[in-house]
């Protein structure tokens, strides 16, 4: 390969503006610049130096998902007379507002969204969802690949034509053939490609589309872009959390690549990376009337493990419809079969309904003839040695105390 290596158009970009910031220069009296959060290095240059301007930046801090690619949250960094805020949504109601919220607080933002008053969302398992939004390409590929497979029209948000240009290089050179792709011709084997994704910190901007490759094969990645239609023919549509930005869909359901931080020897939860936070803050709301948290939905568990480390927590899950409401049988001889230990099994299903509440400070066994609604109110659950968890669920009218 000699001394050649392929060079990220984000690093050209940077370059350029780094040599055109002090002469452009534009005449217009004020500068309005949208997604101001996610401005790279260019664009904020070029902005800051129009000083003769009124600057407007809009945008929100919390959904800053591109700091990998060379964002540095311009819009936190502006010097402004005044910031306003805008915490009204009028695409969803009142549910999917609260679970935003709680991603809002591992953030680290004052910022709460106000839901619709006049819209009635829920959440809930979606068999059919509208769209599906996933962590990474290769989360959507499998979601393609298991549409097509089930006969349903899919269409992929960004239309994936990067990916497939790329899986049919990666075809042409596991074939022997030349690559014919920008980015790889200087690459002689589809094997020097993977070495230099996985080992040189240069190949970061591939890394992830290889592996991608890797794990699925070229001819399946192709088979998954080349088998999607246009948006307006399609019954379901796949995007990656990030492509999803600016989007709305009636019934959303969240990917299972949105994996929840654990230790990989103990099994104990771990802190939530702010940036994960950031991206499931902003693939939540795009839900307008029903969310299926699906692979977020191991964030309301997972808090209260943090609050309470070493203790037991409350399963709560939304896939398949009330999954359970604990996540191990009911031990012959305790009321408390809504905790289990941290170092059991995360994603065990069961189908008893027997809830044991503290009801005025003393526990009591409930029989649920019917599945709880997890809406309101709340209900704490005592357990010896102090610990306390707060699950959100109203009994139904046949509930029985014994």
């Amino acid at each position: 390969m000699g001394s050649e290596r392929p060079v990220s158009d984000m690093y050209a970009t940077e370059e350029t503006a780094a040599c055109s910031r002090t002469t452009l220069e534009c005449p217009a009296p004020r500068s309005e610049v949208d997604e101001a959060q996610d401005a790279d290095p260019c664009i904020a240059g070029v902005v800051e130096s129009q000083h003769h301007a009124q600057l407007i930046a809009v945008g929100d801090s919390a959904q800053a998902i591109y700091g990998w690619r060379g964002a540095g949250d311009f819009l936190a960094r502006v010097d402004a007379h005044h910031r306003l805020r805008l915490t009204q949504s009028w695409r969803f109601g009142a549910a999917v507002a609260e679970e935003a919220n709680t991603w809002l607080g591992v953030v680290g933002t004052e910022l709460r969204v106000v839901g619709n008053p006049n819209l009635d969302s829920t959440l809930g398992p979606l068999d059919q969802p509208d769209s599906v939004l996933c962590r990474s390409n290769g989360g959507t590929i499998q979601q393609l690949l298991d549409a097509h497979d089930k006969g349903v029209r899919v269409h992929l948000v960004g239309d994936g034509k990067e990916m497939l240009a790329l899986a049919q290089a990666a075809e042409r050179m596991q074939d022997g053939r030349a690559a014919a792709h920008p980015e790889l011709v200087a690459f002689n084997t589809w094997q020097e490609v993977v070495d230099y994704a996985e080992n040189d910190p240069g190949g970061s901007d591939l890394a992830v589309a290889v592996q991608m490759i890797e794990r699925y094969g070229p001819s399946e990645v192709i088979r998954a872009i080349n088998g999607t239609v246009p948006a307006d023919r399609a019954e379901l549509r796949v995007s990656t959390a990030h492509k999803s930005k600016g989007l709305e869909w009636d019934r959303v359901r969240i990917g299972s690549d949105f994996r929840e931080p654990l230790d990989k020897v103990t099994g104990q939860p771990l802190p939530i990376p702010r940036e994960d936070a950031m991206l499931a803050y902003v693939a939540v709301p795009r839900a307008k009337l029903v969310l299926d948290t699906g692979g977020l939905g191991w964030i309301h568990d997972h808090l209260a493990a943090l609050a309470n480390p070493g203790g037991w927590t409350v399963g709560r899950e939304h896939t398949p419809a009330v999954e359970a409401i604990a996540e191990s049988p009911r031990p012959s001889s305790s009321p408390s079969v809504l905790q289990r230990p941290r170092n059991t099994p995360r994603r065990r299903r069961c189908t008893w309904r027997t809830a044991a509440l503290a009801v005025a400070g003393q526990p009591s066994l409930w029989h649920l003839p019917s599945p709880p609604s997890w809406t309101t109110p709340l209900l704490s659950i005592s357990q010896g040695g102090g610990f306390t968890w707060v699950i959100r669920f109203s009994l139904p009218g046949n509930a029985v105390s014994t």
